[in-house]
């Protein structure tokens, strides 16, 4: 018997904004999980970030595929060619993100974390429009 609980839970997982939070939240524990591996074994800062940076991308790109968006690569050129433009998403959002730090807490002098957290909601929106509009595009999906 299904419960009224159980219908609500399956109503939220059916909901493609709600599995992109729950797959952000996976990508976010991804890139902690592994900078702090590889700084435990003193790897330099800045080049655990960068491992840990590539690493919740790989994650991050196979989980929107498979859940989030639930698109289907069989084709290695169609799946190479979406590959490469979330890399390319991603790293956009990465220097727009540093971009727009420096301009609201290095040029307008707004605290760091209202300007961090400001930043964030407009890049993770961002990155949902451009994934389910353009990189992880279904039939029924139209901008």
């Amino acid at each position: 018997r299904e419960t009224p609980m159980k219908r609500s839970l399956d109503r939220l997982l059916a909901s493609r904004l709600f599995r992109y939070a729950l797959a952000g939240a996976g990508t976010t524990l991804v890139n902690f999980g592994a900078f702090a591996l590889l700084t435990w074994f003193s790897v330099d800062y800045v080049l655990a970030n960068t491992a840990a940076f590539a690493v919740s991308v790989a994650f991050a790109f196979v989980v929107n595929e498979r859940y989030v968006f639930q698109v289907k690569s069989t084709n290695a050129r169609v799946l190479g060619k979406r590959w490469l433009q979330f890399v390319v998403l991603r790293v956009s959002s990465y220097a727009s993100d540093m971009g727009l730090m420096l301009l609201l807490v290095g040029v307008l002098e707004w605290d760091a974390l209202v300007g961090k957290i400001s930043v964030n909601f407009l890049v993770i929106a961002i990155n949902y429009a451009v994934s389910k509009y353009y990189i992880f595009r279904t039939q029924g999906d139209s901008p």
